[in-house]
């Protein structure tokens, strides 16, 4: 990945977190003492962050600055990743059943439908 790439991934990033919390650039502007114009351009990724900002955004966004790496998460992503973070604590037996309840449970609702 180039580094024009990975500051848009980067930027886009914090977009998607800071609209998911409701804040606007504005108010991000106002947390971090800089101008909106600047949030935009960060957003943009014609800004690179450094890793002081990154931490910055993660403290505010209330996310690691890993999540910022990441790719952006598409609409089944997040239902997935919620899934998944619920399980991840559960013994391999446990999560086993869960997985087997969630397939029984789709199969009933694409059966319902048709």
């Amino acid at each position: 990945m180039t580094d024009k790439n990975l500051n848009y991934q980067v930027g886009k990033n914090v977009a998607y977190k800071r609209k998911q919390l409701g804040i606007t650039q504005a108010q991000m502007a106002e947390y971090i003492k800089v101008e909106i114009e600047t949030i935009s351009r960060m957003e943009n990724g014609k800004i690179s962050l450094s890793l002081e900002r990154l931490q910055q955004f993660s403290e505010i966004l209330k996310c690691s600055p890993a999540d910022f790496l990441r790719p952006i998460p598409k609409e089944n992503d997040e239902i997935i990743n919620a899934l998944s973070d619920a399980i991840i604590p559960l013994q391999k037996d446990e999560q086993e059943y869960i997985l087997k309840f969630v397939h029984n449970t789709s199969n009933f609702f694409i059966k319902k439908r048709k």
